[in-house]
């Protein structure tokens, strides 16, 4: 293994290996490595100690990383591994909680973030998730979601009620992707509700002879229903 006081003028002239890589150890800051592989990459790495288990880290490629701050950069993260830091295994750590969620990992989040906090009928919503968009979009990257999917996916689902409430339970959930800074655009931009002809209201009204066959059922329901939907009608009012 070997050791010397680096130097830039050193450092330019190390040649990359047939194959495999070379370390070259710094003797002024101990435990500051220079690495060159046979492509030619050019890096710094640290190697330290957690209990009995040695450990590397890479600092960043030569020359970006100039040996200044290369040497900056290595005392300081020696003397966190000596606080007993393992700042590779936080490196780590970081690395996968940054990754791109997929779309169903994002959309459990904002049940459990929003909809279970604001809508008392997330059940509702975490249902059709599962049953319309998670089968054929809910493993793609969420960053990955375009406008065309959700056109296309708003567009298969055959019951065109279903489909409107889809459109709506996924513009909320992306324009709270957008307020949490998961995405930097909606991918809901732009598109429209699938089957707007179904949202008008509706004019038709039961009949008197209608109304007397229903309270007849209604009579014969145990209590509550035949109550409730007695006083649903009385009031005109909605489940």
């Amino acid at each position: 293994m070997a050791k010397e006081k680096l130097t830039d003028p050193k450092l330019r002239k190390v040649r990359p290996p047939e194959s495999g890589r070379i370390e070259i150890w710094d003797t002024q800051v101990p435990g500051l490595g220079f690495r060159v592989t046979a492509k030619g990459v050019k890096s710094w790495t640290i190697r330290y100690r957690v209990g009995t288990r040695h450990r590397r880290f890479t600092l960043g490629n030569y020359p970006a990383l100039s040996l200044a701050d290369a040497r900056d950069q290595a005392l300081i993260a020696i003397r966190d591994t000596r606080l007993g830091k393992d700042i590779q295994r936080e490196k780590e750590i970081t690395r996968t909680e940054s990754a791109p969620k997929t779309l169903s990992e994002a959309f459990a989040d904002f049940v459990k973030g929003y909809a279970k906090k604001k809508n008392r009928s997330w059940r509702e919503v975490e249902s059709l998730f599962e049953n319309e968009i998670r089968q054929k979009l809910g493993k793609r990257p969420l960053t990955d979601i375009t406008r065309a999917d959700l056109i296309t996916r708003f567009d298969e689902i055959k019951a065109p009620h279903t489909a409107n409430k889809a459109y709506r339970y996924m513009s909320r959930f992306f324009k709270w992707c957008l307020e949490k800074n998961r995405l930097k655009e909606s991918p809901m931009t732009h598109v429209v509700l699938p089957h707007p002809e179904v949202e008008k209201s509706r004019d038709r009204v039961l009949t008197d002879a209608e109304i007397v066959e229903l309270w007849i059922v209604w009579e014969r329901l145990a209590y509550p229903f035949g109550v409730l939907f007695k006083l649903l009608l009385v009031l005109g009012q909605r489940r």
